[in-house]
C-alpha cells in the first residue's frame, strides 16, 4: 500500500540543497513507485536535489555521507544488511537504523 502523500521532513531542509539522494529497494516496483512520490514531492516544494533510484546496493552505498536504512526488524536481516551496508559504504559514513516498533518504558531504564 502506497500514501499518496508522505511527510518526509528530508523534502523540506534547506542544508540538503544540491544533494543527491540516492533511493534504494531491492523491489523494482516499490522503488519505481517510491522514486515517483519522491519525485512528486521534489516538484511540488520546488526543491533543489537530485533524485536517484537503484536497485543496486553497492552502487547506492558508494559515496553516500548518510545512511538511513529501514529494513524489518529481525535480527537476521538487520545483522546482514549492516554487514553489506559496512562493505560498501566509506568509512565516515553515518548509518542511521529505523526500527518497525515501538518501546514505551515508563519508570524503567532500558
Amino acid at each position: 500500500m502506497y500514501k499518496t502523500s508522505l511527510s518526509i521532513p528530508i523534502f523540506k531542509s534547506k542544508f540538503l540543497e544540491g544533494s543527491t539522494i540516492v533511493l534504494h529497494d531491492i523491489n523494482p516496483k516499490t522503488l519505481i513507485k517510491t522514486a515517483e512520490i519522491a519525485n512528486n514531492y521534489k516538484k511540488k516544494l520546488r526543491a533543489n536535489y537530485s533524485i536517484v533510484a537503484t536497485t543496486n546496493r553497492k552502487e547506492a552505498l558508494k559515496d553516500a555521507d548518510f545512511i538511513q536504512e529501514c529494513a524489518p526488524e529481525y535480527y537476521s536481516v538487520k545483522t546482514e544488511l549492516m554487514s553489506l551496508i559496512s562493505k560498501y559504504s566509506k568509512n565516515n559514513a553515518i548509518i542511521a537504523s529505523s526500527s518497525s516498533c515501538t518501546i514505551v518504558i515508563i519508570g524503567g531504564i532500558i
